[in-house]
């Protein structure tokens, strides 16, 4: 009985003690550079292909921001700020962009996307022009 008892009191102290271990998921870094081509299609141009740099500049727990270069067919290299947010323990990111600093227009898009490792695989959308697609960045091994 004394060793049961003894047994059970371990395991308490033990999960106790564990419990904030367990409760503590690590964030992936995030802060550098991402960067990877995007397959996208546009409503009045077709389909193209999108050469996308995330750069990740500052993180404060959950919430991050940077800038997203971007050129789009025919057009002019953009540099647009974010924000976003990254949801553990699912590794899912939301970033929303700010303006263009070409057009100085609101682009009023969107991007969601997971995390894997030094991946991240991702689907867009730019209200404004109703273009969507899809992008995977791979994390710059220096940073």
């Amino acid at each position: 009985m004394k060793r049961r008892v003894i047994s059970g009191l371990s395991l308490v102290l033990l999960s106790v003690l564990m419990a904030p271990v367990v409760a503590a998921v690590a964030h992936p870094k995030l802060i550098g550079t991402w960067s990877g081509t995007g397959r996208g299609v546009s409503p009045e141009t077709g389909f193209y292909d999108i050469p996308l740099t995330m750069n990740i500049m500052e993180v404060q727990g959950d919430l991050f921001r940077g800038t997203i270069t971007a050129t789009p067919p025919g057009g002019t290299i953009s540099t647009i700020p974010f924000s976003g947010i990254l949801l553990m323990p699912e590794n899912e990111i939301y970033i929303s962009l700010g303006y263009n600093s070409v057009e100085d227009s609101p682009m009023f898009t969107w991007l969601r996307g997971k995390l894997a490792g030094r991946t991240c695989w991702a689907f867009w959308q730019n209200l404004a022009s109703g273009d969507c697609g899809t992008v995977r960045l791979k994390k710059s091994l220096v940073d």
